[in-house]
């Protein structure tokens, strides 16, 4: 029960970090005239979040299917997994917020 409990919340997790990572470019609305603004970065931002979202349900399937072969609780996998989303959505706000009104 556990395990199906903590793959929903990965998966619910995973699914509103990628779109609110969307999100990111409305930070930059203000940027003119005065307002400096450097749009390069929101690149990086949404593929940190992106890809980490990826990695982490790859690592969560895996160790999960390898716990399963070996008769082994992998109820931790999906649990170690969101909390990788969670600091990889951390990482790209920080990284869009740079990129914002400086």
């Amino acid at each position: 029960m556990l395990s199906v409990l903590a793959w929903v919340m990965l998966l619910v997790v995973s699914g509103y970090s990628v779109l609110y990572s969307t999100s990111f470019v409305m930070g930059t609305a203000n940027c003119s005239g005065d307002n400096v603004c450097d749009a390069d970065l929101l690149g990086p931002a949404m593929g940190t979040v992106s890809i980490g979202v990826l990695l982490a349900l790859i690592a969560a399937v895996s160790g999960s299917v390898y716990c399963i072969r070996r008769r082994r609780y992998s109820f931790y996998w999906p649990i170690i997994s969101t909390v990788v989303v969670i600091a990889c959505l951390y990482i790209g706000a920080a990284i869009a917020t740079a990129a914002g009104p400086q």
